[in-house]
C-alpha cells in the first residue's frame, strides 16, 4: 500500500514538474490522476484536495471526482464524500467558474462600450457617474485577470 502511494506521488510530481507551477496546472494534473486511480490513491488524492485552494475548474474536477467515486463505488468513505462539498464551496468563494475565453472577451467588449459611454457622457460632479464609472473599471479588470491569467 504505501508503496502504491510513493508511487502515485512520484507520478503525480512528475506532471506537475512537466507544467509551470499554477492553480491551473495543479487542477489540470489532478483531473489527470482522476480516472486511473485506486480507492487508496483516491483517499490520497481527497486529503490534498480538501488541503488546496482550488481557484478554478471546479466544474470538471467535481466531474471527473464524482463519475471515478462511482466507478470504484467509494462513496461511503468521509474524505472522498467531502471533496465534492469543498469543490463547490471553493467555487463560490472564488465567484463564477470562467465561461472561456470567447465569453470574457465578449463580456471585456460590453464593458469598454459602456466605459467609452461614460467617458463620451462626462458628468464628474455626479457621485452616480463616479460610481458607475468605478463599477465599470473594476469590472475591466476582473475580466481582464480572468483572460491573462
Amino acid at each position: 500500500m504505501y508503496i502504491d502511494i510513493y508511487n502515485f506521488c512520484d507520478t503525480f510530481v512528475a506532471k506537475q514538474n512537466t507544467t509551470s507551477m499554477t492553480s491551473k496546472s495543479f487542477v489540470k494534473a489532478i483531473i489527470a490522476s482522476i480516472p486511473q486511480a485506486t480507492p487508496v490513491q483516491m483517499a490520497f488524492l481527497a486529503q490534498l484536495i480538501l488541503k488546496a485552494d482550488i481557484h478554478n475548474g471546479h466544474l470538471a474536477l467535481i466531474t471527473v471526482w464524482t463519475r471515478r467515486v462511482d466507478e470504484l463505488k467509494i462513496s461511503k468513505n468521509e474524505s472522498v464524500k467531502d471533496v465534492a462539498r469543498y469543490l463547490q464551496q471553493q467555487k463560490e468563494k472564488y465567484g463564477h467558474e470562467s465561461k472561456g475565453m470567447d465569453s470574457d472577451l465578449n463580456a471585456l467588449h460590453q464593458v469598454n462600450e459602456r466605459l467609452g459611454t461614460l467617458l463620451r457622457d462626462r458628468e464628474t460632479g455626479l457621485q452616480t457617474w463616479q460610481l458607475s464609472l468605478a463599477e465599470e473599471m473594476f469590472e475591466m479588470q476582473r475580466l481582464i485577470a480572468n483572460i491573462v491569467g
